[in-house]
């Protein structure tokens, strides 16, 4: 991963997306180690808890810009600051995926080292990402055989993929204050609709500083499965946590690792509100779920 060492300790936090997290036991299984760092219930980490676990080899730092179930936007810039006063040396990384659209990033005032970020979550076409990377950062080659991107990924780039994300990029600059407003207009709405129609509900998470599209919710005593099984057969998507695992409906790891009540757990899913849905879309989730719940 990183050029010349072939061991070293990372930090993580613990509900980072599984694809961090799966990365990170590949890492431990050819040397390094790995520890990690909860959040609160409310989803939130504190710079604190980092620092306490930096060590003397210590040598990456990884915690996500906002959290992809349940939405909580973590202060990069502060605990990226704390870590690099505590040892410069340290690489600092955040998964920015899920920030893109809501945040206006700087990567030179976060003053961090790596940044990911994804096409699909600005309507650019699946399977297109990029990887900042500041420049004096050695990382290894991901891919060997060919000279492209600076020969750190060998092989034919995706052009047609790098020019639509360059769009929607451009796109989402004259566009994201808008899309966030309406996203959060509509969170509002449909909250205000279950409590109009009495209908009983958990939120995971706090709601402040919190990405603007996304609930993560509870229904005592609705099974989890029915449950998404039963809107998909209405034609509504919603998933068990990621939408990377839309599919599955085991505990999510980000609320086990929040210390969310097995309750809780047992019937969350997380809703997602995109700029393009309406108010009249939420009237029919409510119809559907009321159906469903009584």
């Amino acid at each position: 991963m990183f050029k010349g060492k072939k061991s070293g300790h990372i930090i993580l936090t613990a509900f980072e997306h599984s694809a961090i997290i799966e990365s990170a036991k590949f890492l431990e299984k050819i040397g390094f180690d790995v520890s990690f760092v909860f959040p609160n219930k409310d989803g939130f980490i504190d710079a604190s808890d980092v620092l306490d676990v930096i060590r003397d080899d210590t040598i990456l730092v990884s915690i996500m810009y906002v959290n992809n179930e349940v939405g909580t936007i973590q202060d990069i810039k502060k605990i990226c600051c704390l870590v690099k006063e505590k040892n410069p040396n340290i690489i600092f990384h955040t998964d920015a995926v899920q920030a893109l659209s809501e945040i206006v990033i700087d990567v030179k005032d976060l003053n961090i080292d790596l940044l990911s970020i994804s096409g699909h979550k600005v309507h650019a076409p699946k399977g297109i990402g990029a990887l900042y990377i500041k420049s004096g950062t050695e990382i290894e080659n991901f891919i060997f055989g060919g000279s492209q991107e600076r020969s750190r990924r060998a092989g034919t780039e995706n052009v047609a993929g790098i020019v639509a994300f360059s769009k929607a990029i451009d796109i989402l600059k004259e566009s994201r204050e808008k899309n966030v407003y309406k996203r959060f207009e509509l969170r509002e709405y449909f909250l205000r609709k279950l409590k109009e129609n009495s209908i009983s509900f958990d939120i995971n998470g706090a709601l402040e500083n919190r990405y603007s599209g996304n609930i993560n919710i509870s229904f005592k005593g609705v099974d989890k499965e029915m449950f998404i099984m039963s809107m998909d057969f209405k034609g509504i998507c919603i998933s068990g946590g990621s939408a990377c695992s839309s599919g599955a409906v085991e505990n999510s790891h980000v609320l086990t690792a929040m210390g969310i009540d097995e309750e809780l757990k047992s019937s969350a899913v997380r809703i997602s509100f995109g700029e393009n849905n309406t108010f009249k879309e939420i009237d029919e989730f409510i119809i559907a779920l009321k159906e469903i719940i009584n």
